[in-house]
């Protein structure tokens, strides 16, 4: 083989393997429909543990920012000189960029109002639970939102700091921002879910559903997770879906490998006009390859 060919091995190689594998993966479909068939059991018991999983630590990690950004408040508060510019100093640091997701106020001892941030919420009462702890989060529900708090206290005051986890409205308005931890975990797992906001376990007797509790910083359930569990049929078809993607790319690489070929090729071998032809040729055969491709 002389030299000039010999170059073309850099190009050959890889394109070998990229062919080989376009057409290897779409074979597997049949092993993998067997795998699933078989060990769905275990498998199913994998991807609720996943969810499950996930979903906590999803909420955990609001959760923290949340009690972060309540730490934070509580001693920036502590630290305002006791003087008549503190209320205007007090709204200025509730309606920090940085806190721009929470809705702050901070009642006295008699639960009145003092000062608020101008944010989600317009409630100017206090979010008295029947049973809560300072530093502890629960949930808080009403018709328009479900929101994660945490109740606090500093010097004589009660800190209050929420964020939402669910807008329950809509609005046809350019400047409306969806909320939806719920839509969140929808989109997170490919799988129908809701969440119950509220301490209170609800039992599920449908056995095509599965549920579980989250657990705020005190290890107390605040809340309870129903999802719809992953079936076999739609399981199968994200992963020969997978499979085609794969495959498609395998195709793409194929394609381009072929290109700088037959450009190193046509470049060695062709005068310019035979050149064009060439690749106006290729361009053809790339153009209809990415037609036809599942990427």
């Amino acid at each position: 083989m002389t030299s000039k060919y010999k170059s073309y091995r850099i190009y050959i190689y890889p394109l070998a393997a990229a062919l080989v594998l376009t057409i290897a993966i779409p074979l597997f479909k049949p092993l993998v429909t067997d795998y699933y068939t078989e060990n769905w059991k275990v498998i199913l018991e994998d991807k609720i543990e996943d969810i499950e999983t996930e979903s906590i630590h999803d909420f955990r990690k609001s959760e923290n920012k949340l009690i972060s950004a309540s730490n934070d408040i509580r001693n920036n508060i502590a630290e305002l000189p006791n003087t008549g510019e503190t209320d205007s100093e007090l709204i200025e640091l509730f309606n920090a960029s940085e806190y721009d997701n929470y809705s702050i106020q901070l009642f006295d001892t008699s639960f009145t109002i003092i000062a608020w941030s101008n944010s989600f919420t317009n409630d100017q009462f206090f979010p008295v639970e029947r049973e809560f702890y300072a530093g502890e989060t629960f949930f808080l529900s009403n018709s328009l939102s479900d929101d994660l708090v945490i109740i606090d206290t500093v010097s004589n005051y009660f800190l209050v700091v929420r964020e939402q986890f669910e807008k329950n409205y809509q609005l046809n308005a350019e400047y409306f921002i969806p909320v939806s931890f719920t839509n969140d975990l929808k989109r997170e797992f490919g799988t129908e879910l809701t969440i119950n906001y509220s301490r209170k376990f609800v039992e599920i007797n449908d056995g095509r559903k599965f549920t579980f509790p989250i657990y705020n910083n005190f290890n107390n359930s605040i809340a309870q997770v129903i999802a719809d569990k992953p079936s076999l049929d739609s399981s199968l078809v994200e992963v020969k879906e997978l499979l085609g993607a794969l495959s498609s790319v395998f195709f793409i690489i194929s394609l381009l490998l072929l290109g700088l070929a037959v450009y190193k090729f046509s470049r060695d071998s062709f005068s310019k006009i035979t050149q064009y032809v060439i690749m106006i040729l290729y361009l053809v055969i790339l153009r209809a390859g990415l037609a036809t491709s599942d990427i």
